[in-house]
């Protein structure tokens, strides 16, 4: 897995008490195989609590473009 990820595997935690919104929080990331799977690779130190994780999701991977290459 010599390339950046094709998807980064995002957790989601339930609503806090003083918000309504759920927390999400990067956990992996995950890169296309040749026969249409994915293979998935946690960060380091990852710990998945099935009590406290809504769900997992994976997010295409887009790059971000930097403010120094934005056109105005």
């Amino acid at each position: 897995m010599s390339h950046p990820p094709d998807w980064n595997l995002h957790a989601t935690l339930p609503p806090s008490v003083e918000s309504k919104n759920n927390a999400r929080g990067k956990v992996g990331a995950g890169w296309n195989n040749e026969d249409g799977s994915i293979s998935i690779v946690l960060n380091l130190a990852v710990v998945l609590d099935e009590r406290s994780i809504v769900s997992l999701r994976l997010f295409p991977n887009t790059p971000r473009t930097s403010r120094a290459t934005e056109e105005f």
